[in-house]
């Protein structure tokens, strides 16, 4: 950015940027078509469907097995439950989502379940 170009208010620093096409890798594009199949419009018309977010990172690390997106990935510790466990996460793949959240083209919430006060993750198309 240039001097012209940059932010003068934290308002500036911080609100949404506006992405084109063009900025979006293939990857980008592969991870939205999934996150759509596997979200989107209920059965019937009853409200959304969203897809939670340790089913989409194992997802993910599917289509890196089958070569289907050009990430990496490496074991890291998921609270899955009351419980922690060791599984492959890409962090592209996270970086990649959180971008298309940014761009607007998915929506992403933390549900709490009201028994146990479990924090769940869900991305929407």
């Amino acid at each position: 950015m240039s001097q012209e170009e940059s932010p003068t208010t934290l308002q500036d620093m911080f609100s949404p940027r506006e992405w084109t096409a063009d900025e979006l890798s293939p990857d980008h594009f592969k991870l939205l078509y999934l996150i759509s199949r596997y979200s989107g419009e209920g059965k019937g018309g009853g409200g959304q469907r969203w897809v939670r977010g340790v089913p989409l990172l194992v997802l993910l690390y599917e289509g890196i097995l089958t070569k289907v997106f050009d990430y990496d990935y490496a074991p890291a510790s998921v609270k899955v439950g009351r419980r922690r466990i060791y599984m492959n996460v890409s962090q592209e793949g996270k970086d990649d989502i959180d971008d298309l959240r940014e761009a607007g083209l998915i929506q992403s919430l933390k549900l709490t379940n009201n028994l146990k006060y479990i924090r769940i993750p869900a991305v929407d198309s």
